[in-house]
């Protein structure tokens, strides 16, 4: 909430073109009681996934997340875009200009809330399944504005594949909750990085960014010779704990460094423990 906090008040995160989405999380056990089945994304090979959803709405600007809910993958999208707005307006004080969804958020009663509330806009496709009558509704959109979402998407498959966010080692909707969390954390982290270094093409780069900081011999040496860094040293942090700064710097080392399970799945590490409260923060 603090990293967010900053990245409005600077003004990496503008939040004037907002995209709501949702992408599922598997679960890492069969076991695991807080996970569900629910229906796979129209591109993956099996019908149904079983794990959790991860609700995340995005600034399209810079590509960064500024809110997410978790829950079980048997739960629908729609009921989950008034709650996220909502919540980032009233943490963050921000005033979104447009807000993009798909066709699973259709409803005019989300519509006219986000026109007549928020005072903004809401581009989302007609939904036939959800509304068969086509009189007095709001007007279709073009391909091109329609295909603006693609943002989110690439935020999707950046953090799943970098943080290792598809299959976490956890089970338990705590435990998964604070592991998003972390990642997001660690996404805008990036961002404050790139930007406070005067590189704004690097806010999306995790890797590139902790090349350009390793040019630095002391943080290098710190994360190789396993030296506590101190958060007073990075303007971009001065709002984290120590302890946190620690872990989400050892979190972004470990993402591009951690081995591999002869099955070719993460290995459980120790990297990403974080004791947090995130049920507040989130």
């Amino acid at each position: 909430m603090l990293t967010v906090w900053r990245a409005v008040r600077c003004r990496l995160v503008g939040a004037r073109d907002l995209i709501i989405d949702s992408a599922p999380i598997l679960a890492w056990r069969r076991s695991d009681p807080d996970a569900a089945a629910g229906h796979a994304p129209a591109h993956h090979p099996r019908p149904l996934l079983r794990g959790y959803r991860v609700h995340t709405l995005l600034c399209r600007g810079s590509g960064l997340p500024v809110h997410f809910l978790v829950s079980p993958a048997n739960c629908h999208d729609a009921p989950f875009a008034r709650p996220l707005l909502e919540l980032a307006v009233r943490l963050y004080g921000i005033r979104p200009h447009i807000i993009r969804l798909d066709a699973a958020y259709w409803g005019l009663q989300l519509i006219h809330w986000i026109h007549a509330t928020l005072g903004a806009i809401a581009v989302v496709p007609w939904n036939p399944k959800r509304q068969k009558n086509r009189s007095c509704l709001p007007p279709t959109w073009t391909k091109d504005e329609l295909g603006k979402r693609s943002a989110i998407e690439r935020f999707f498959g950046r953090v799943f594949l970098f943080f290792r966010l598809q299959r976490p080692p956890y089970s338990g909707w705590s435990t998964i909750v604070r592991q998003v969390a972390l990642t997001y954390t660690a996404s805008l982290v990036v961002g404050l990085a790139a930007w406070q270094a005067q590189h704004p093409d690097l806010i999306r780069s995790p890797k590139r960014v902790l090349a350009h900081l390793w040019e630095d011999s002391w943080f290098g040496n710190a994360l190789l010779n396993g030296t506590s860094l101190h958060p007073e040293t990075c303007t971009f942090s001065s709002k984290l704990s120590k302890e946190f700064f620690n872990k989400l710097v050892r979190f972004l080392y470990s993402s591009i460094q951690a081995p591999q399970a002869p099955s070719g799945r993460p290995n459980p590490c120790s990297h990403c423990h974080l004791e947090i409260n995130v049920e507040k923060r989130a």
